[in-house]
């Protein structure tokens, strides 16, 4: 098959191992993103084609011009007509509204698009172009059926991860410790999320990561905090929360490390790692914590408990409850035995029920499905 894998964003996430593992199963697998990024070389070194295009970007981040948003949008359509691509597969919601839209027009390949999260821009009006929608969780299925989209073109595929690769790293306890200058015996909480502007900022629960945090290092002396992840070019959300958490006497006791191409190493050294969104699509976060051996505590939604089972391989706390929260977190400080014994769990939950090539193999079964 020849395949055209589409992203808004030009950081391929959970789109690297996918293409590699396409390729390796023989397809002839193509990628479209905005712009250039790093994470393309490795592909491009084992003879992926990488194709630019920026009318995919989202519109705020597009120069506001409609002339050139028509020649991109051409130049997007002539992409699809000259390769002829078996299947078209666009993720986020610019890709989706124009990938449909040019497929529709070249008239060729079929349209695979894929929902990370409560997103219905566009759904209503253009998702009858798709051959099958993918849903990365059950709940975002919900979600669109709720919103009137039918459920018989619907699959639902969760992510998986790359476990060999990050059982590669090998693990560094005190990675963050050196860099950080903080004494080993020192306990680090960390969140990993980027920051997306005023509303999906809250939605991601910064505020009650570090309301959370101040009771925790109120009440524990040894613990250290970390947020991972940035997003200066939509907004400068993550100076807010630098003010707010000086604001709240907590400064001395966290770091905002932005966003970092080395996350793994990072979350080696963390001893609880938090994922406390009042919205979600999946979490693919808590699966890279588990894999790295790491306890989890996130907040309890539907799509989060598709993968934690709490007190099993993780814990959860009610949405926007920063008291509960710190609760969790004192209790796995307070009790290592019993966090070591969720990391475990978790991670054997992560390769039993998510790996990569099980992801690959699935997207490969519905590909194949579709063109035959």
């Amino acid at each position: 098959m020849k395949i055209l894998l589409a992203k808004s964003f030009s950081k391929l996430t959970f789109i690297a191992p996918l293409a590699e593992g396409l390729k390796k199963k023989g397809h002839d697998v193509h990628i479209l993103i905005p712009n250039h990024h790093k994470d393309t070389k490795p592909l491009a070194d084992i003879g992926i084609p990488i194709h630019f295009n920026e009318i995919i970007l989202p519109r705020m981040l597009r120069r506001k011009n409609i002339l050139q948003d028509l020649s991109l949008f051409r130049s997007l359509v002539y992409l699809i007509k000259k390769n002829s691509f078996d299947i078209i597969n666009l993720h986020l919601p610019a890709a989706r509204l124009f990938g449909r839209l040019a497929a529709l027009l070249s008239r060729t390949g079929r349209v695979v698009s894929v929902i990370h999260g409560n997103e219905i821009h566009h759904e209503r009006l253009t998702h009858w172009i798709d051959c099958k929608t993918i849903c990365v969780s059950h709940a975002i299925k919900n979600f669109l059926i709720d919103h009137s989209i039918p459920n018989k073109n619907i699959k639902v595929i969760h992510n998986g991860i790359d476990l060999e690769k990050s059982d590669a790293i090998g693990e560094d306890k005190y990675y963050l410790h050196r860099e950080l200058n903080l004494p080993m015996k020192t306990k680090i909480i960390g969140m990993v999320a980027y920051f997306y502007g005023p509303s999906p900022a809250v939605h991601k629960g910064h505020r009650i990561f570090l309301d959370a945090a101040k009771v925790v290092a109120d009440a524990y002396m040894d613990v250290h905090f970390v947020i991972i992840g940035d997003n200066r070019l939509i907004s400068n959300e993550r100076e807010r929360f630098e003010a707010y958490a000086q604001e709240i006497g907590l400064a001395d006791k966290i770091n905002f490390l932005g966003e970092r191409e080395d996350v793994l190493n990072l979350m080696s050294s963390l001893t609880i790692h938090v994922l406390p969104s009042l919205k979600e699509g999946f979490g693919m976060v808590i699966l890279e914590a588990m894999a790295r051996k790491v306890p989890n505590i996130a907040s309890n939604l539907s799509c989060i408990k598709e993968i934690i089972d709490p007190g099993e391989n993780g814990m959860l706390f009610e949405p926007g409850n920063h008291v509960q929260l710190s609760e969790c977190m004192l209790k796995l400080l307070n009790n290592p035995k019993e966090a070591e014994c969720i990391a475990q769990k978790g991670y054997q939950h992560c390769r039993d029920n998510f790996s990569a090539q099980g992801m690959i193999d699935k997207y490969e079964e519905l590909f194949m499905e579709i063109v035959t």
